[in-house]
């Protein structure tokens, strides 16, 4: 449940509770990702710990993001910056989170594994085996002067 570092869908964890609730609430069962998003504030005020786990699990995955790229930037934020906006997209079926005055993605660690797998791939490896996405791209990487700015 709250998978927030593969994706923000609604995922059939989430969807599999909300209808449950839904079912012996007598809430409409239509309306389950704006009930886990807080758009429709039904379930969200008859149980606001399920609120506080989302946006906890939430903020504790987006602080393992392996950059500071999206982080929200250092700086003196209030309590109410740091209240998290949720949003659901019912076609598509992901959530949208705001706060810090940015879009957050809990999503970053896992594209970013992709995209590294993916370009890897391509590469070709020099005469003694070593690549540019190897240990000196990895180093360039930790130093800030290659791809993402580093957790420093």
């Amino acid at each position: 449940m709250f998978k927030f570092e593969e994706s923000m869908e609604f995922g059939i964890p989430e969807e599999t509770l909300i209808d449950q609730i839904c079912v012996q609430m007598g809430f409409s069962r239509e309306l389950k990702g704006y009930y886990l998003s807080g758009e429709n504030r039904g379930i969200i005020d008859l149980y606001p710990e399920l609120g506080y786990f989302r946006d906890i699990i939430f903020m504790f995955k987006l602080l393992q993001v392996p950059t500071s790229d999206a982080l929200p930037e250092i700086k003196a934020w209030t309590p109410s910056d740091s209240t998290l906006i949720w949003s659901y997209k019912k076609g598509d079926n992901i959530f949208s989170v705001k706060g810090f005055d940015k879009n957050l993605k809990g999503a970053y660690i896992q594209q970013n594994a992709s995209n590294s797998s993916q370009q890897g791939e391509g590469e070709k490896t020099t005469g003694t085996g070593s690549s540019t996405s190897g240990t000196v791209g990895g180093i360039l990487q930790w130093l800030g002067l290659k791809g993402y700015r580093p957790r420093i």
